[in-house]
Parts: structure tokens; sequence; C-alpha cells
């Protein structure tokens, strides 16, 4: 029984990767190409859309991740949604001091990508550290 549930969750696992992959790769490539390709001019109505191309790979990892939440286990659910329960947390009091810095005229460049950054790290090290619990 173990042996066939441990089958399962190696399974799960690469099939998540396999979806999870295309989204990330086409991200990488259209966020980091689409500047390099058409460098930084001034705004005309095509730079929006293409500015935003990049949020369709995006949707690709987001329905990545709802398949694998609906495909795991009871188990493996809860410790996906703590990562996520924390990673929340994280954005929030990131946003938050961000916002009270700037009452007292602290500028910081780049907030949304701050934000999203220790979205991402505290997801993943919080989903690491619930594993190995």
């Amino acid at each position: 029984m173990r042996d066939r549930d441990a089958q399962a969750g190696a399974s799960n696992a690469r099939r998540y990767v396999l979806e999870l992959l295309p989204g990330l790769l086409g991200y990488l490539v259209l966020f980091l190409g689409l500047p390099a390709l058409l460098g930084r001019e001034e705004a005309t109505w095509w730079s929006i859309p293409v500015a935003l191309l990049p949020v369709v790979p995006l949707l690709w990892i987001v329905v990545a991740v709802i398949r694998h939440i609906r495909r795991i286990d009871d188990y493996q659910r809860r410790l996906v949604l703590i990562g996520m329960a924390f990673a929340f947390g994280a954005m929030m009091l990131t946003a938050v001091v961000i916002a009270l810095l700037s009452t007292v005229d602290v500028v910081v460049g780049g907030t949304e990508w701050i934000v999203f950054g220790v979205g991402a790290a505290v997801w993943f090290g919080s989903s690491m550290w619930a594993t190995t619990r």
C-alpha cells in the first residue's frame, strides 16, 4: 500500500512539473525577451498588449497549480495550502511595511517585484519546511 502511495505521489509530482514547466519557460522567455527585442520605446497603442503578453504563460501556471491541488491527497493539499497561507501573510506584511515607509517619504523602487519575490520565496520555503516536519 505504501509503495503504491509513493508511486502515485511521484507520478503526481512528475505530472505537475511537466505541466508547470512550459508556463515557467514561456514566462521567462517573454519577460526577459520582449524588452530586449522591442527596447524601451515610448508608449503606443500596441505597447500595452505586448507588455501584458507574459500574463498568458502565468495563466498556464495558475491552471497547472489548480490541477495539481486537485490531484494530490488531503495531506499534501494541506501542506500546499500552508505554504500559500505563509506566502500570503508575508506578502501582506511586506506591502504594509512598504506603504508605511512611504508615509515618511522613503521611496522603495520596484515594490511590486519585492512583494512578488517575498511571496514566491516564502511559499517555496514554507512548503519545503512543511514537508520536512
